[in-house]
This record gives C-alpha cells, sequence and structure tokens, in this order.
C-alpha cells in the first residue's frame, strides 16, 4: 500500500518532497522558491494542541507553554490547518539568488532532506510533550 502524500492547502500548487506521519502527526517538505538546498519543514498540530491558537512566528506563545525550537524558529503558522513550519535560509544557511541579471551565493550549510526530516522529527517530538 503506498501512503498519500500529504499537502497543505495554501501550497497545494508546489510539489512536496517528501510526506508523512510520525507518531500520529503529520509533516511534509517543500522545496523553497529560492530552490538550491534550501527547504521548508512542517508539521500539524492537532485541533485541541495548546499551541494552535498561539501565534507562534511574531510573539513568544503563553508564558506558561514552552516555545517550539527548530532551526531558525517557527517561521510559519500555526495556518487554519494547524501548520507550523521552519526554513533552512538563516545565517549559516547556503542561499542562492538568481536576479536575472547575475547570481549571488552565500556559501554555508546546505541542508539534506534527511536533515530537514530529523528537524521535523524533532519538532514532532515538542509536539507531543506539550499536547502531553
Amino acid at each position: 500500500m503506498t501512503q498519500e502524500t500529504i499537502k497543505i492547502k495554501r501550497f497545494a500548487d508546489r510539489p512536496v518532497i517528501d510526506s508523512g506521519i510520525k507518531e500520529g502527526v503529520e509533516w511534509c517538505i517543500y522545496e523553497s522558491p529560492l530552490g538550491w538546498w534550501t527547504w521548508y519543514g512542517y508539521a500539524r498540530l492537532s485541533d485541541d494542541h495548546p499551541w494552535r491558537n498561539q501565534d507562534l512566528v511574531s510573539v513568544m506563545p503563553d508564558e506558561d507553554l514552552p516555545h517550539p525550537e527548530v532551526h531558525g524558529d517557527i517561521s510559519y503558522g500555526p495556518d487554519d490547518e494547524g501548520w507550523i513550519g521552519f526554513d533552512t535560509i538563516h545565517a549559516g544557511d547556503y542561499m542562492r539568488f538568481d536576479y536575472g541579471a547575475g547570481v549571488e551565493e552565500i556559501e554555508g550549510h546546505r541542508w539534506t532532506i534527511d536533515e530537514v526530516r530529523e528537524e521535523i522529527f524533532r519538532l514532532i517530538k515538542q509536539i507531543i510533550q506539550v499536547r502531553g
């Protein structure tokens, strides 16, 4: 039996690089629009998860809740489906920008899909711990 690809509605037109379910939590990886070893990793919060109604991007969550710790911090969500995520486009990460008239490369760590998946799994452990 083949597992169905898990997608985020907001990114329905973009291909999913990898997805699955770990310990009951859906997850997926998308390539950043920048491409070139830049990825987005996501995990989905259940409807009753304490982080579900927190703004995890622009403010700290309720002081009684631990903030999720992932590479570069949470950069997405939670959205109306409960997805939260991070990206690999931060200081120390490899980046390549194509401006049409030229290309700029910033050397740094080139994340692999395996590394992004492991970072998602680290996030999932935190999701489960906070959910209790």
